[in-house]
């Protein structure tokens, strides 16, 4: 099979890590005599991505203008020039199915289909912008010969209204690798404000994702005596979001004692993160799989999360809930993991052991398996 990856539009967060591990997995076994040409953004960091005999890549100019000419004609060209049997779409954004039509997506983006998530942008370009990619993303699904789902939740969002004449897999993420099995529990007295328990949240700085309820709740922990910091790992996010979290850090943190906000940490120093880490806190309302949480399984991390969206359909009991809304729930939690080192111990050894099935080489090779089974569909 020779196979087109278009990735011109993914350049950061879910997808980069998605797009880097799917490749860095790929193997001569697997695409035999095949081929992958490759094509991303001409300005976009892909240090991760290791070239091998059987990728070419190519990179592309991403301006506005180039970008809707990409999607609308360029794209097919290059895969016709390059006798590819079929295209994975990384974006779910595609338009040119007269000239190629053996395409492939997946779904990274679920928040077009939570209309309740999106609106919380208000009246924005953003809120208009999620509304048209719902459009577009129902009609590259309903026209592709395959989509690729990352949880049945999201799967059955999507279907509740595309006309479901696809192909469809469920694949769940995987995880970076990372050996923290040695990782000890320790009682919250071996800890103190110049040695704080570390609590981090890694994701984009978004209206649904409920930062400022965090630092509410951690700060509450604080007041009782509790010696907990708050690291915020995100690289990208909503400008106004971003302009509010910062206020609240001010707020509440004002001399920078234990409220972190790292917006500049690149994929390769992940797993430094990772290993600092005493738990993971997640409380997104909107995801079509949640990748940091099973990264801090692999981490050996506790970790405590929404009860909102697709976590508790993928992860089940295995995590402990809050309502994301509540700085009362969050922070009662968060006080019964951290006072528990037996309660987490149980946890984070149950959850790793659950996390060994998620590798990404068989991410990859259940992708890459479900992409050949679509050529001539």
């Amino acid at each position: 099979m020779i196979i087109g990856v278009d990735a011109v539009s993914i350049a950061s967060s879910g997808g980069l890590t998605y797009l880097t591990e799917f490749l860095n997995n790929l193997d001569a076994d697997l695409v035999g005599d095949g081929h992958v040409f490759l094509w991303l953004d001409e300005g976009g960091m892909y240090d991760e991505i290791v070239e091998r005999p059987f990728i070419t890549i190519t990179l592309v100019k991403n301006t506005t203008f180039r970008r809707i000419l990409w999607k609308t004609k360029r794209l097919a060209v290059e895969a016709r020039n390059k006798k590819c049997n079929i295209i994975f779409v990384m974006d779910s954004i595609y338009f040119n199915f007269r000239a190629f039509e053996n395409i492939v997506t997946i779904n990274l983006n679920l928040l077009p289909f939570e209309y309740r998530e999106l609106l919380r942008y208000g009246v924005s370009f953003q809120t208009i912008k999620f509304i048209f990619l719902r459009w577009v993303f129902l009609y590259t699904f309903n026209r592709s010969k395959g989509v690729v789902f990352l949880s049945e939740y999201a799967k059955n969002k999507v279907l509740k209204i595309a006309n479901n004449k696809f192909h469809h897999i469920v694949i769940h993420h995987a995880a970076m690798q990372n050996d923290f099995s040695n990782k000890r529990q320790l009682n919250i007295s071996k800890y103190n404000y110049s040695n704080p328990y570390n609590i981090v949240y890694v994701s984009s700085v978004e209206p649904y994702k409920h930062h400022i309820q965090i630092i509410e709740a951690v700060s509450s922990l604080r007041e009782k005596g509790l010696p907990v910091s708050f690291r915020i790992v995100g690289n990208s996010g909503d400008g106004r979001s971003i302009n509010l979290l910062e206020k609240a850090i001010r707020l509440f943190d004002p001399t920078g004692d234990w409220i972190v906000f790292d917006d500049d940490i690149e994929y390769k120093e992940m797993s430094l993160v990772y290993s600092k880490m005493d738990l993971m806190i997640f409380s997104s309302m909107c995801e079509a799989f949640g990748i940091p949480i099973s990264e801090a399984i692999n981490s050996y991390a506790p970790i405590v999360c929404s009860n909102r969206s697709s976590m508790s359909s993928i992860f089940g009991d295995k995590l402990f809930y809050f309502d994301p809304f509540s700085k009362e729930s969050i922070a009662d939690v968060l006080l019964n993991v951290i006072k528990s080192p037996n309660l987490r111990k149980i946890q984070t050894k149950r959850n790793y052991e659950f996390m060994k099935y998620y590798g990404w080489g068989r991410v990859t090779s259940d992708t890459y398996r479900f992409i050949d089974s679509c050529v001539g569909e």
